[in-house]
């Protein structure tokens, strides 16, 4: 759920303050990224839920939200070819993964979120 050595090197190339501020952008871009996502048509929506699902992997992976962004990541590459079911199914596994991931960010940096 959350790869450590992905959040250091983030904190060596940034700083902790540097890390807070970008955790507190990244929980409000993805609480509406996820929103938007639940909102989308898995049918008719499949370029946009293709660039959600990339910001999100790529946002994801670099907090070591390792979980979240590999399930971003294949939304991203079914997005063009998944049916309504599919991209249904795809949604209800990111919200907890995202939920499980912000819970193991570490304690001062959600904290300051």
């Amino acid at each position: 759920v959350f790869d450590r050595a992905s959040y250091e090197t983030l904190v060596t190339e940034l700083g902790e303050d540097g890390v807070r501020e970008l955790v507190v952008i990244f929980l409000d871009e993805t609480d509406r990224r996820v929103a938007l996502l639940q909102q989308l048509s898995g049918e008719t929506d499949r370029v946009a839920i293709g660039r959600q699902a990339h910001s999100l992997k790529s946002d994801a992976a670099a907090l070591g939200l390792a979980q979240l962004a590999e399930l971003a990541s294949r939304l991203e590459r079914a997005a063009a070819r998944m049916t309504e079911a599919e991209y249904r199914a795809a949604i209800e596994r990111i919200a907890p993964a995202y939920a499980a991931g912000r819970a193991r960010l570490p304690r001062e940096v959600a904290s300051a979120a």
